[in-house]
């Protein structure tokens, strides 16, 4: 016995989605229908009606999922994602979450109560968290963002030596450390912008009374990129603060000086960022306790300080993204490598070198082509490929530039 069809009959405004489905959107609604009767309605904005009209008529094959996603305005994950939950968790579990704060997951407020009692008796927090079958590092996570605290250490036995005066140059800083997050409402609370608490110091450099400001060191937990300081003894061995202090003196009065300027530099290499706008990517109140500083300097005032120094010249190795790496500062680099390091630290030979420079040149860039040479490092076949390289090139009518005819246009 053959079964009948049905006759799906849509209005005709509706978009059709399938045999069995078509939408409609009227009067800041959307109304699906399957055949001539609308079977669901929700508002344009009403995000979980969308999201329960979704799920369900995936869940019922009503249409297929790329479909129903173009006729939603949805993508087709969402879709999928949609449907699962349906069929998982029912109508309550498609319905948007509340934004806000999350509760912990891992410490629930019972828990955490009992961490506390532990830690007031003298547990360490390996038995504390054993004990209450957590980790050790959720604890420790816990005291960072200042739900859990640690007891008073007990004062060490024996005479101390009285406590000297604080230095009226020196702002005094408190003795308890604070956490990321504590310290991110306090930076966002300033008057003056964020991260800017040193304001009598900033008054005094905006009058230029202030040569430059003195870094101040507090007692601070889990601060961004702070492994950058173990670095800080070698390169301050490598005359990092001395030599340039004897090259440009020193900079004109102000908050930054030279040190605070080097060090920012210096800082910004080790944590890999290339140019003084991916500052802007880090919290400036963080950066800032790398320097011992209320904050890190803004681009534009590193920008200025470069031209201050009166830096005019960049060179790496690569072709250059621009001219200037930033405003004012040309940037020229080098683009053949003649030393293969990982091979014996040896030339690279004849026809990698050749073809490394054919390149470059073959992208017929404004740039000069550079050669990179570490004379420490050469072995006889380099100076020899050196002496034969240069001898070929100007009998071609090719011209070795002097470093002050490449970067003369950042200078004039």
């Amino acid at each position: 016995m053959a079964i009948q069809g049905a006759l799906l009959v849509f209005p005709p405004d509706a978009k059709v989605v399938s045999r069995r489905l078509a939408v409609a959107r009227d009067d800041g609604y959307v109304v699906a229908y399957s055949g001539f009767e609308p079977i669901y309605r929700c508002a344009v904005d009403d995000r979980d009606g969308i999201r329960l009209a979704a799920g369900l008529f995936s869940h019922l094959k009503l249409a297929p999922d790329t479909a129903l996603a173009e006729a939603l305005g949805v993508s087709r994950e969402t879709v999928r994602r949609n449907r699962y939950q349906y069929e998982h968790g029912g109508i309550d579990a498609v319905r948007t979450r509340r934004g806000g704060p999350r509760a912990p997951y891992k410490l629930t407020e019972e828990a955490r109560v009992q961490a506390q009692q532990r830690l007031r008796e003298g547990w360490s927090l390996r038995r504390t968290a054993q004990e209450l079958g957590l980790s050790e590092g959720a604890l420790r996570y816990q005291i960072r963002q200042g739900r859990l605290q640690l007891p008073p250490k007990p004062p060490r036995s024996g005479p101390s030596a009285p406590e000297a005066p604080p230095s009226p140059e020196t702002p005094s800083t408190p003795e308890t450390t604070s956490s990321p997050a504590q310290r991110a409402r306090a930076d966002q609370a300033c008057d003056q912008g964020v991260a800017v608490k040193r304001t009598v110091e900033r008054c005094l450099a905006a009058n230029g009374k202030l040569v430059e400001a003195t870094p101040a060191f507090a007692a601070t937990a889990a601060v961004s990129g702070a492994g950058v300081l173990l670095a800080l003894p070698a390169l301050l061995g490598q005359g990092l603060l001395a030599v340039p202090e004897q090259v440009f003196g020193r900079l004109r009065n102000g908050f930054y000086g030279l040190r605070a300027v080097l060090l920012t530099f210096a800082f910004m290499a080790l944590l890999r960022l290339r140019n003084p706008e991916q500052l802007k990517g880090r919290a400036p109140g963080e950066f800032g306790l790398l320097l011992g500083l209320d904050r890190a300097p803004e681009v534009k005032t590193v920008r200025r300080k470069l031209d201050e120094i009166g830096l005019r010249g960049l060179s790496g190795y690569g072709p250059r993204p621009a001219a200037q790496a930033v405003p004012g500062l040309t940037q020229v680099n080098t683009h053949v490598d003649i030393i293969a390091w990982h091979a014996g630290r040896s030339f690279v030979g004849e026809e990698e070198a050749l073809g490394m420079a054919c390149r470059q040149l073959a992208l017929a860039s404004d740039e000069p082509t550079g050669l990179l040479t570490h004379h420490a490092v050469h072995d006889p076949a380099c100076w020899a490929f050196l002496e034969r390289l240069f001898d070929a090139s100007r009998r071609c009518g090719a011209s070795w530039a002097h470093p002050a005819a490449v970067f003369l246009p950042a200078s004039k």
